[in-house]
């Protein structure tokens, strides 16, 4: 994951502490119980940014398994699959991947990098043992050479 989306998820994290903080605190000060606080405006407002932040998550994590996807050339699921995308009740909507697309997507992302590593560690086995056949040769063409020369 790039820095951006670490430090996006970070800073969201973030404010979703400080609301359960907030909540803990108006909670405590009122003196009910968490089920007597549901009619309370602010448990509403709350609840609503909870929500928001939730949205602002999965989106984040969406574009960036996206982002991902389209760097290794693997195939995204498609806007109208109904099943693969999810969207909040925002205006506009915030589209995102339900999670199990979130999961298939992160599963081909890790076999194309695995596949690709594979290939790149065949090719430095390939070449190191080019590397020492070659150091070998010219150990002994130096020692043919001193021979030669005594």
């Amino acid at each position: 994951m790039r820095f951006r989306s670490r430090l996006k998820l970070w800073r969201i994290h973030s404010r979703q502490r400080k609301n359960d903080r907030v909540f803990s605190q108006l909670v405590k000060e009122s003196g009910k119980s968490v089920e007597e606080c549901s009619a309370e405006s602010w448990y509403a407002d709350l609840g609503n940014e909870e929500i928001s932040l939730d949205a602002e998550e999965r989106k984040t994590i969406t574009d960036e398994l996206i982002d991902e996807a389209h760097r290794l050339y693997l195939p995204v699921p498609l806007w109208n699959d109904q099943s693969k995308w999810d969207s909040d009740y925002a205006e506009p909507p915030t589209r995102y991947l339900t999670p199990q697309a979130m999961n298939e997507l992160r599963a081909a992302i890790r076999k194309e990098q695995a596949e690709r590593r594979a290939v790149l560690e065949w090719w430095l086995k390939a070449l190191g043992g080019a590397v020492g056949i070659l150091t070998g040769l010219i150990g002994a063409l130096i020692g043919l050479i001193a021979i030669l020369k005594k």
